[in-house]
């Protein structure tokens, strides 16, 4: 069986919570099943600088949204977005014209757990470079500390040394 595959890029406004952003994969999700299409990826690009300003917004959300379907779907999913708050714009590619659903299923289940191993190497990277700037940072503020200064030597007491008693000059005989 042979479908079209397409993307859709989604700008959502910056300040939209994981799970209102959830709720937007979810009613593209059910709006693409209810015309026959397979979602393949929802993927966050991140947080960009936009263009131009919309809606006050300088900058958006970006998600990838890559589907089969037909152009049926195309609309469907448009629909949907036309009406959703949290959305500025976006656009819907045709990507090819005919592809194999079950091998290109396939293959992107592949991409996801290739993303998923390289997003859990990205973290586990970042957070070892964190503990170590944290380690040199520590290092470098105990290095920046003045010298305490060494305790004063405690004097002790010392038996005093006998000395000598000193011999009275010798009374001169008178001549």
């Amino acid at each position: 069986m042979y479908q079209r595959e397409y993307e859709l890029i989604l700008i959502v406004k910056p300040e939209t919570d994981e799970p209102a952003i959830a709720q937007i994969g979810e009613k593209l999700t059910t709006a693409l099943e209810e015309n026959a299409g397979i979602r393949l990826h929802f993927n966050l690009w991140g947080k960009k600088r936009l263009a131009y300003e919309i809606e006050g917004f300088t900058k958006g959300l970006f998600y990838l949204f890559n589907f089969l379907g037909e152009a049926e779907a195309v609309t469907a999913l448009e629909r949907v977005l036309r009406f959703e708050d949290h959305v500025l714009r976006y656009m819907s590619t045709k990507i090819s014209d005919r592809v194999e659903v079950e091998t290109r299923k396939a293959q992107a289940d592949r991409e996801e757990v290739e993303q998923a191993a390289r997003r859990a190497a990205e973290e586990e990277a970042a957070r070892k470079a964190a503990a170590e700037r944290e380690d040199w940072e520590k290092r470098a503020a105990e290095a920046r500390k003045p010298p305490e200064p060494a305790p004063a030597p405690v004097a002790a007491e010392k038996p005093a040394a006998e000395e000598p008693a000193a011999e009275e000059p010798a009374a001169e005989e008178p001549a």
